[in-house]
């Protein structure tokens, strides 16, 4: 799906809202100027080839086999491991935003998925 249409498809079906703001974003060397959306959390996934998360799925299947198809059981099963990697860190990020509301911005791909704010969608994802 193109960015556009997500956007959208979100809007029309009620899960985007334009925020009417903006925020620099580092895209391909460089920072950008990007609208800003809510996007309802139930739209979101998490990012497989991130990082830490990419670790902890090599292990998964190493250990386990293939992972869950399902992507509500793989959001599920990557939110434990966010988790357990660092529950003081997240617990301290989940009461700031429970406080204060969600203030840093994510950066989402057209399909969902969720390329940097794994620990703050974690978070929400709890809340």
């Amino acid at each position: 799906m193109e960015l556009n249409e997500f956007i959208n498809t979100g809007i029309a079906e009620g899960w985007v809202r334009d925020t009417g703001s903006f925020d620099e974003v580092f895209i391909d060397g460089s920072n950008r100027k990007c609208q800003k959306y809510d996007v309802r959390i139930d739209k979101l996934h998490y990012n497989v080839q991130n990082g830490r998360i990419a670790t902890f799925v090599s292990r998964y299947r190493a250990e386990h086999g293939e992972l869950p198809s399902d992507a509500q059981e793989l959001d599920d099963l990557i939110e434990k491991m966010i988790e357990s990697a660092n529950p003081q860190k997240l617990k301290t990020t989940r009461l700031d935003i429970k406080m204060k509301g969600q203030q840093e911005t994510a950066v989402v791909l057209s399909d969902g998925i969720v390329v940097d704010g794994n620990r703050r969608f974690t978070c929400l994802r709890m809340l």
